[in-house]
């Protein structure tokens, strides 16, 4: 009987380990392709993130030219926050209802973040239907 409690102990401890946790998409992350380098953090009741670091020549003298709004278009990359508005959604094991901005092309999207695994997750923007997912890896300083 012993033998019993404690596997199922063990069973439990693996099982609430193994669980996604609203957290688990806040540190730092590096594009797939390594172009760039991001930080999510939590902010309030949502989750953010900007960008830390550009693989570009360009690096902090990089700004934003194909922004939409004129006035928008002298500020810098770095530091800018490209994901806002995500919240957990444990039903569906997703963050989701955020914006996304891509300062690539100057488009904004509705955000969704899926974590794939603890060092692994797919950022997908959607707009008027047409859904664009990229893969950022977890990193260390």
């Amino acid at each position: 009987m012993k033998c019993l409690w404690s596997m199922l102990l063990l069973l439990a401890t693996v099982t609430a380990s193994a669980q996604t946790t609203s957290n688990d998409i806040t540190g730092k992350w590096m594009a797939e392709d390594g172009s760039a380098r991001f930080e999510i953090y939590k902010s309030g009741n949502e989750y953010r993130g900007k960008i830390t670091w550009l693989k570009n020549p360009k690096g902090s003298k990089a700004t934003d030219q194909r922004n939409p709004d004129k006035s928008l278009r002298n500020r810098p990359i770095l530091g800018l926050e490209i994901l806002t508005g995500l919240k957990y959604h444990p039903s569906e094991n997703t963050w989701n209802g955020g914006r996304l901005y891509s300062p690539e092309n100057g488009v904004y999207a509705d955000a969704s973040v899926t974590r794939v695994d603890i060092n692994t997750i797919k950022i997908q923007g959607r707009k008027y239907g047409v859904a664009k997912t990229k893969t950022w890896k977890r990193y260390e300083d």
